[in-house]
Parts: C-alpha cells; sequence; structure tokens
C-alpha cells in the first residue's frame, strides 16, 4: 500500500511538471508571436514611413519645379521689359541726337549761306567802285585812279580772304609799283568788307584783308601771313 501511495504521488509530481513545462512553451510561444507581431507592425510602419516620405520628396521637387519656372518666366519677362525700355530709351536718344545734329546742320548750312550772300555783296560793291575808278580815269587821266585800270576782277570769299584777278601788264610793274596798285585794292576790299560785317569780330578792317593776285589763272603773288598789307610775289 505504501508503495501505490508513493508511485501515485510520483504520477502526480509527473504530471505536475509536464503541465509547468506546458505552461513554460506556451508562454515562450505567446512571446515568439508577440514578436513576430511587433516586427511585422515595425515593417509596416518603417515602409508606411519610407513611402510618406517619398511622396514628400516629390511634391517638394515638383513645387521647386514650378517655383524655379514661375521665377525663370518673371525674369524673362522682367528682362524682356527692361529690353524694350532700352530700346525705347536708346531709340528716343537716337532721334533726339539726330535732331540735334539736323538742327546743326542746319544752323551751320544758314551760317555758310548767309556769310557766301554777304561775300557776294562785297564782291559786287568793290567791282562797282573800281568801275566807277576806271571811268575816272579815262575821262580826267588822274593818277590817283591809275592802279584801277589793272584790275579785271575782285572775289570776296566767305573765309574773309580775296582774289584779285590782275591785267597782264600788271607783270611789267615794279615791286614797288605792284604794293601802290595792291594797297589802293587791299583798302578797297576792307572797306566793303567791314561795309557789310563780313569780316570775324576779331579781325580789323584797318588791318586789311588777305589778297591772291592772278593773272590769267597763274598764282603770281599773295598777302603774308603776318602782315596783310606787305606781299610776297611769284613771278620774279
Amino acid at each position: 500500500m505504501a508503495e501505490d501511495k508513493d508511485k501515485k504521488e510520483e504520477s502526480q509530481k509527473d504530471t505536475a511538471e509536464n503541465k509547468d513545462k506546458k505552461e513554460i512553451s506556451t508562454k515562450s510561444e505567446d512571446k515568439k508571436e508577440d514578436s513576430k507581431d511587433k516586427k511585422k507592425d515595425s515593417d509596416e510602419d518603417l515602409s508606411g514611413c519610407g513611402w510618406g516620405c517619398f511622396i514628400a520628396i516629390i511634391i517638394i521637387v515638383v513645387g521647386a519645379f514650378f517655383l524655379f519656372r514661375s521665377c525663370s518666366r518673371q525674369s524673362s519677362d522682367d528682362s524682356s521689359s527692361q529690353d524694350k525700355t532700352e530700346q525705347s530709351q536708346s531709340s528716343s536718344q537716337s532721334d533726339s541726337d539726330d535732331d540735334d545734329d539736323s538742327a546743326d546742320e542746319s544752323s551751320s548750312s544758314e551760317s555758310e549761306e548767309e556769310a557766301q550772300k554777304k561775300a557776294d555783296k562785297v564782291s559786287d560793291l568793290v567791282v562797282s567802285d573800281i568801275n566807277a575808278f576806271k571811268k575816272k580815269f579815262a575821262s580826267s587821266n588822274d593818277d590817283a585812279y591809275s592802279w584801277s585800270a589793272f584790275v579785271k576782277g575782285v572775289s570776296f570769299n566767305s573765309n574773309g580772304s580775296a582774289d584779285i584777278t590782275m591785267v597782264p601788264e600788271f607783270s611789267e610793274l615794279s615791286n614797288g609799283q605792284r604794293f601802290e596798285v595792291a594797297n589802293h585794292i587791299n583798302n578797297e576790299v576792307a572797306a566793303a568788307a567791314d561795309y557789310y560785317n563780313a569780316l570775324d569780330d576779331d579781325e580789323d578792317a584797318a588791318d586789311g584783308v588777305f589778297l591772291t593776285f592772278y593773272v590769267d589763272k597763274t598764282r603770281i603773288g599773295r598777302s603774308k601771313v603776318l602782315d596783310k598789307k606787305t606781299y610776297k610775289w611769284f613771278d620774279n
């Protein structure tokens, strides 16, 4: 009876140990399942986070693209507007410069035309006076007008000088006689130029006019630069 009791107790112990082992094994399996579930949830979270980040990056890239495009378009529009403004200003400035140049040319042309008109009047007056002196000399044989017989033509220039055409007999005169004739002519030209205000403001009629002398188209003499009433002759 005692042995049967002992065997029964041992059997109960084995049963209890097996039950404990089974509970431990069940708990271990539950832990493994929990670990798998957590890992799965973690993977799902990571996967969801990755997709979210990917989508966020795409949104940022697309937004940056459209922002850059908008800025580029605005910059292009500003540049185009600035170019048009500069072209307009350049065109306006060019038109203004053209107008100024045209005004200057017109003013210069009018000034030259006015100067030439005065020169023509001086020439006409001198020729008229010399012709009158020739008539007086022919009628009276007065030596005071003899010099006029050697003058064939007078042309006053708009630059304040004068070209004098002489008869061939003038070449036969001595330098002294030429000087007398030339100074009579110079006085007449200077007086007529002063009368029509054809001389520059810094020129004095008393100083005379620069004369160039011709016989038949050949230049035979001229006034000296520093003294317009002294002359240099080329034919003697």
